[in-house]
């Protein structure tokens, strides 16, 4: 799908014409020396690209293009899971945890921001004639965040990628969610809100079966959240946000694919057994997570109070045999 368009000396991704305006057959806007015959072979060229000055844009249209090499994406309709995790489809056991991505469609929301505890927060533009909004699991954020991490992640689990064995094996599944919610738009709110500098809205994880984990907060690093009944007062909508559930995706990708996103952090000048290329592209951080002998885990009491969630209880625990049990009884022979 990489291609040179000689003329203009640029790299294109997919294909350009009148026709073609769909948001996957996009150029990668990268001047070249176009007298350079030599740039059409491919490790020279690479070179090129990866000695140019760092731009996350960039990095992420390279991650992008390299992903899309040998994807392959279909429904995981037996996987439901409130985090972004990575299975092996040979021992099915979880290997690697995230937070999941949101991107924001709709008026009175900006884009989200990664915060370093994993939430995602995105705030509220109170002057917009829209205050419709809606948030949906991003796709493609999800799997770039775990590729430009994957490496660290095998490192971290003793997984080389020399093995014998293909990495088709390693399955990204991510939940397919969409929230949509109205800030009350009459005048009596909106003059309530416009006396208070700032909101926000932070997005942890979701329990499928439930409610979305959200909260509104005045505080940009989420540290306090806004009550129930205050948000009543600025007509923010804090209970009844419709959430609607599809089938969970997965996707798989090629030894290559991942041989090639390793050497391209390396001749970045990142360390592909650490998770600072996926920090400095602003995505959240795998756990990479070791089998553990027990398939149970505890419930997680509910947060009560004003006191925003803690993003750790929710953060990274394996997805698998998640059970509710109130009582282990244990025999002994």
């Amino acid at each position: 799908m990489l291609w040179i368009d000689s003329q203009r000396g640029s790299l294109i991704r997919g294909m350009e014409g009148p026709e073609c305006d769909t948001e996957d057959l996009r150029p990668v806007y990268v001047r070249t020396p176009s007298s350079s015959v030599e740039l059409l072979q491919g490790d020279v060229y690479w070179r090129y690209l990866s000695q140019l000055p760092l731009d996350k844009e960039f990095d992420r249209m390279v991650l992008c293009a390299l992903e899309e090499m040998s994807g392959h994406w279909e429904s995981a309709a037996n996987y439901k899971s409130e985090f972004s995790i990575v299975i092996s489809a040979s021992t099915l056991s979880t290997i690697a945890a995230g937070s999941v991505t949101w991107k924001v469609f709709g008026g009175c929301l900006s884009h989200g921001v990664v915060m370093p505890n994993g939430t995602q927060r995105f705030s509220l533009n109170g002057d917009s004639n829209n205050l419709w909004f809606g948030l949906e699991t991003n796709s493609r954020k999800n799997d770039e965040a775990w590729l430009s991490q994957a490496s660290s992640v095998f490192h971290q689990l003793g997984i080389s990628l020399d093995q014998k064995a293909d990495l088709y094996d390693y399955k990204s599944i991510f939940p397919d969610v969409q929230l949509f919610g109205n800030i009350d738009e009459s005048d009596t709110f909106r003059k309530q809100r416009s006396g208070v500098p700032a909101i926000y809205i932070f997005l942890l994880c979701f329990d499928l079966s439930s409610s979305p984990l959200h909260y509104w907060s005045y505080d940009k690093t989420g540290k306090t959240c806004i009550s129930d009944k205050t948000c009543q007062h600025l007509g923010l909508p804090n209970t009844n946000i419709t959430q609607s559930v599809k089938i969970s995706q997965q996707c798989c990708w090629s030894t290559e694919t991942y041989k090639n996103i390793h050497k391209w952090q390396v001749d970045r000048g990142f360390d592909p057994t650490t998770a600072k290329f996926a920090c400095y592209l602003g995505y959240p951080i795998f756990e990479a997570l070791h089998p553990e002998p027990s398939q149970f885990e505890e419930l997680d009491k509910e947060n009560e109070g004003d006191s925003p969630p803690d993003p750790s209880s929710h953060s990274t625990e394996p997805i698998q045999g998640r059970a509710r049990l109130n009582s282990i009884i244990i025999f002994f022979l």
